[in-house]
């Protein structure tokens, strides 16, 4: 037997449709105008928030390459002196590197940093080598150190030889197998 709706009940119908559609139709405007205000509120702090997090990571970036920085222009120095190049002047900047990093202050960290390893440098070019240099093509497993300490004796000539590739070797512990490097000829001792 087939049921069919009378009137009254196709009323009652219709009623609680529209009801329901009222109801939901003010629940999603609510639900909109949360959205909207909550939206509102992101946008404005959205702004600082993001400054702040590229600031930090600024920091960040900042406090590793002037760490780097100090170290690679500490072991420069290091082996620069046991040649016996006067390297005092490139020693008063790395202390001043360092006490600036010591407070913080890695922007002027880096720069007296690079100006301690551009001191060290022009003692280099100053005292230039004798021997002419070498072609070395690279190998598995190879570091600037073992490169260095096959070619020299000692692996802490490792600057030497970064440096002198500096433009194909721009990052000095990655180095990759078929590159070709130039090994600088050895330096004679200032002695002063």
């Amino acid at each position: 037997m087939a049921h069919r709706l009378t009137r009254l009940q196709a009323i009652f119908l219709t009623v609680v449709f529209f009801l329901v559609f009222g109801v939901c139709q003010k629940l999603y405007k609510q639900w909109s105008s949360a959205r909207n205000i909550q939206m509102t509120v992101q946008q404005q702090e959205t702004p600082t928030e993001v400054q702040e997090e590229v600031d930090t990571e600024r920091l960040k970036t900042l406090q590793q390459q002037a760490k780097q920085q100090i170290a690679v222009t500490g072991e420069k120095i290091k082996l620069k002196k046991k040649y016996g190049f006067d390297v005092s002047s490139a020693v008063v900047m790395l202390k001043n590197a360092k006490n600036a990093y010591d407070l913080s202050d890695f922007e002027n960290a880096l720069v007296y940093a690079r100006e301690s390893s551009n001191i060290v440098d022009a003692l280099i070019s100053e005292n230039a080598a004798a021997s002419p240099a070498k072609i070395y093509v690279v190998k598995k497993g190879d570091t600037l150190w073992n490169i260095s300490k096959r070619h020299y004796k000692k692996g802490a000539r490792w600057y030497d030889v970064w440096k002198a590739n500096k433009q194909i070797v721009p990052d000095f512990d990655r180095i990759y197998r078929g590159q070709k490097i130039t090994i600088p000829g050895s330096y004679r001792q200032n002695q002063s």
